[in-house]
Order: structure tokens, then C-alpha cells, then sequence
């Protein structure tokens, strides 16, 4: 359903990647393969990356079930999720990482 009306995924990538150019900051997750690659490439020096697969991130989150914690810089942060379902749970973590970037 979310990648109707694009030949293909690297046409959707590129053409979403055109509504954040003008932002200071752009958060993504590094375990998303190709897609953090062509992120990193063309948002460089102003990505904000998160992960739940110990690659290297800025943010590092260590899900269990409903627990998370969260490392950032020298911060480590526990938190209690109300869902593990996964697209829920990577929305929440996107919002965290945001929150954390505005220092929320």
C-alpha cells in the first residue's frame, strides 16, 4: 500500500529523500540495508541514525519484549513500550529518537 504509484522502491526513496532537504536534521534507521546507504550518502553531516542491531548508530536501542533501553552519547534511558508489535515499535522508536535530538 505505501509504495503505490512508484515504479519501483529506489524511485519512492528518491523522491521522499527531495521533502527532507531542506531540514537541518534527518533521523532514519541504520537497519533499513540499501535504504540507510543512499541516506547516509546524500544526508551526510546532518543524519541522526538509530538501531536495534548494534550497527554503528547514533542511537542504540536494546528492545525485550515491551522494554527498551536506550543509549545515546553517555545516556542510557529505560523504557516501557505499550506494544512490541514491530511497525509500532519502530514508529515509537523513530518518535524517541526525535524526542532525544530536540532534547525532549
Amino acid at each position: 500500500a505505501h509504495d503505490g504509484g512508484f515504479k519501483n522502491r529506489e524511485q519512492k526513496l528518491k523522491e521522499k529523500a527531495i521533502l527532507f532537504e531542506q531540514c537541518s536534521k534527518v533521523i532514519c534507521c541504520a537497519d533499513q540495508g540499501n535504504s540507510y546507504g543512499f541516506l547516509h550518502e546524500k544526508f551526510a553531516g546532518k543524519l541522526i541514525s538509530w538501531t536495534k542491531e548494534n550497527k554503528d548508530a547514533d542511537i542504540q536501542f536494546k528492545q525485550a519484549g515491551n522494554e527498551c533501553n536506550v543509549n545515546y552519547e553517555d545516556h542510557t534511558y529505560k523504557l516501557k513500550l505499550p506494544f512490541t508489535f514491530d511497525t509500532h515499535v519502530e514508529n515509537c522508536l523513530h518518535a524517541i529518537a526525535c524526542a532525544i535530538q530536540f532534547g525532549l
